[in-house]
């Protein structure tokens, strides 16, 4: 189940996703997000412009966070037949933010 933020990520990511393959017409409560989007793209361009550092250092340490988090997630799932409870257990874990 998604909170609001999810709810809210998933629309902005559909009204991007249908602008740019012109998938169909967009009104004009979708052009406040157009523009937004846009706006903190255009500055997250310029950001890596002038100072690459302020977005590649996060960008690795994010990168970093998941690689592990997903290879630590593999291993678990990999584990020898006998430790099936423990492969199981994993699969039912709530990894994400908690609902609100």
């Amino acid at each position: 189940r998604l909170g609001r933020a999810g709810v809210g990520a998933m629309r902005i990511g559909n009204v991007v996703a249908a602008a740019i393959g012109n998938r169909r017409m967009l009104g004009p409560s979708e052009a406040k997000i157009m523009f937004s989007t846009g706006g903190i793209l255009l500055a997250l361009a310029v950001m890596a412009v002038l100072w690459p550092r302020l977005l590649t250092i996060p960008f690795a340490i994010i990168s970093a966070w998941v690689a592990f988090s997903l290879i630590f997630r593999a291993c678990r799932l990999h584990a020898p037949a006998g430790d099936e409870k423990a492969a199981r257990t994993d699969m039912h874990t709530n990894t994400g933010p908690p609902d609100t």
